[in-house]
């Protein structure tokens, strides 16, 4: 048995209710996921197989980090998400950013003018690598440090996690925290976020974190294609910078 808490299903009868499928096939190399079917009501944790999950150990990392959003939403507290959720969110955080540094461009006054500011700030974020990503909104969640907290937690004595705050094992502090409802928008203490339109911005969050992907898997990366104005077949780092420079 590698998790078995009395207590909690004491406190939580309805968790005894929910379906834990193992070996799972999960797109996008998610370790685990909980969903509740919105017909139905069934409610289903999904843990990714050993393709992704490779240890006991992350095996109860997550399956714990996805029971907490099962409690999250018995109680009604702030939820999960995931990246694509998040791009709404994103754009017009990333958009006062780059209007304080780039309001002066031509290429912003111009966008203003034809309506196209969200496609402006994609771009610019594209270009100058400034700004927050999908992923980077979707890590501070409320609902997702609080899942997280609860793995990091979870190999600590009784007396131990007594006398630890919660505070002190988040990775995200609270006033940096996203409260996201039920999956239907985004909210924190600024009303302007409050269920947004999320579902235009996915091809947009798409191409973000194909970007991301590229970078992460190698810095030396040769691009035969040049950036406008710049020199061809340069490693990643380089293109990086010739494209920023001719923003």
């Amino acid at each position: 048995v590698l998790f078995r808490s009395d207590d909690l299903i004491k406190a939580y009868p309805e968790l005894s209710n929910i379906k834990v499928i193992t070996n799972a096939f999960i797109s996008d190399g998610t370790l685990g996921s909980f969903d509740t079917n919105k017909t139905t009501g069934e409610k289903t944790i999904n843990i990714a197989g050993s393709y992704a999950v490779k240890t006991k150990e992350q095996f109860k990392s997550t399956l714990i980090h996805e029971i907490q959003h099962a409690i999250q939403e018995i109680e009604g507290f702030a939820s999960g998400g995931n990246p694509d959720e998040m791009g709404r969110y994103a754009i017009e955080e990333n958009k006062k950013i780059l209007e304080q540094k780039y309001s002066h461009l031509p290429s912003y006054k111009a966008a203003k003018e034809n309506g196209e500011l969200d496609k402006w700030v994609i771009d610019m974020v594209n270009a100058t690598g400034t700004g927050i990503t999908p992923h980077e909104a979707y890590r501070r969640l409320a609902g997702e440090t609080e899942a997280r907290n609860a793995s990091a937690r979870m190999n600590m004595g009784a007396e131990e996690r007594r006398n630890t705050l919660l505070s002190e094992t988040a990775d995200v502090s609270p006033e940096d925290q996203i409260v996201l409802m039920d999956g239907q928008g985004v909210q924190d203490a600024r009303p302007e976020y409050v269920n947004v339109s999320l579902t235009e911005y996915a091809k947009a969050v798409k191409g973000w974190n194909e970007r991301e992907t590229v970078r992460a898997k190698s810095q030396e990366l040769i691009l035969p294609q040049a950036p406008k104005g710049g020199v061809k077949n340069q490693n990643y780092r380089d293109w990086e910078t010739d494209r920023k420079s001719n923003v």
